[in-house]
């Protein structure tokens, strides 16, 4: 009988291993959503991207562009 318990034992102990280990994965792949980006437009071919990737152009800091545009006289702003 005692081997019966013993048993029983160690088979919940498992799934209570198993089952916390699954939540612990579950909250860790549950990652905060990143923070909205700035968007800005393409001023040659009008596509939205996020300002960290825009390139801007020396001569007229205002306008922005994406790499497949971006004039000679560019700057990362």
């Amino acid at each position: 009988m005692l081997k019966y318990l013993l048993l029983l034992f160690i088979i919940w102990l498992a799934w209570r291993v198993y089952r916390v280990s699954r939540q612990r994965l579950a909250r860790r792949s549950e990652a905060a959503p990143s923070a909205p980006q700035d968007m800005v437009q393409c001023a040659r071919c009008g596509t939205y991207l996020p300002r960290s990737n825009a390139l801007t152009d020396n001569l007229d800091p205002g306008r922005c562009y994406c790499r497949d545009h971006a004039p000679a006289s560019h700057n990362k702003p």
